[in-house]
């Protein structure tokens, strides 16, 4: 869903990298910065983490901690890469580090919020979303927002969920996917099935197209609001969008179930 601007692919970061360093270690008669360097080194592993060469981000990443261990971005790079690996106290351990490192990076401080949110340490999570909210500065407060918001949700605190979720939606309108779905299940739980309709459509179109649970949350709003015919198209949508997935299966469980 949500996302910055990478490197192409991992060949053309590593070659820019590489060249940064090797042949072009000046940059307009001026010689390149150790954190420079470092830069650019983590924006080849970002490169390596689209193209999910996890081994090759590493391995940029561990260039750039040689050349600036003081660069917080290095660990929030690389909590990202033990996260996709699977292997969460390590992601969590580089979380902590990116913040200790510099206890005002935002986009360090949401990540080590999400991976606590992911680990059911909700109250642990919320000082760290919370800081990274209030950062005016922060182009991605609206990430922080919206796992408040889910905390809130999880823990029952509706009213305060519904504010999170709100501004996050309200700060990045066309990438807050995940406040949308969230928003809709709080209005679909009062059956305010409109509401909830017009969150989960938001969460289905530009960049939350791919959102798949979304779509599904939506097929059910209408089913739920009795528009049965809306909610076979939006099924039998998902079937065809998302064949041979679990989430395919269970629309076709329920549209089986129609009346």
């Amino acid at each position: 869903m949500s996302r910055r601007p990478l490197l192409p692919t991992l060949v053309l970061g590593l070659s820019l990298a590489v060249f940064g360093f090797g042949c072009a270690s000046e940059q307009g008669g001026r010689k390149l910065t150790p954190r420079e360097q470092a830069a650019l080194f983590v924006e080849a592993a970002a490169g390596a983490l689209k193209d999910n060469d996890l081994v090759a981000a590493l391995q940029a990443l561990a260039e750039a901690e040689n050349l600036d261990s003081d660069f917080a971005p290095i660990y929030n790079a690389r909590a990202s890469v033990y996260f996709l690996r699977k292997e969460y106290p390590a992601a969590l351990e580089q979380a902590k580090k990116s913040v200790q490192v510099d206890p005002t990076y935002s986009i360090g401080l949401i990540t080590l919020g999400k991976i606590l949110l992911d680990q059911g340490k909700l109250d642990e999570a919320v000082a760290p979303l919370e800081k990274a909210s209030r950062d005016p500065l922060n182009r991605e407060a609206f990430k922080a927002f919206t796992h408040l918001g889910v905390i809130r949700y999880r823990q029952k605190r509706f009213e305060e969920a519904q504010k999170d979720l709100d501004r996050a939606i309200e700060l990045a309108p066309n990438q807050a996917c995940l406040a949308l779905y969230y928003r809709g299940h709080l209005k679909l739980r009062e059956d305010h099935f409109k509401e909830a309709i017009r969150d989960y459509s938001g969460a289905t179109r530009r960049l939350c197209g791919s959102f798949s649970d979304a779509h599904m949350a939506l097929a059910t709003a209408y089913e739920r609001s009795g528009q049965f015919e809306l909610a076979r198209k939006k099924y039998v949508e998902i079937q065809q969008v998302f064949s041979n997935t679990e989430i395919a299966d269970r629309a076709m469980e329920r549209l089986r179930a129609l009346p």
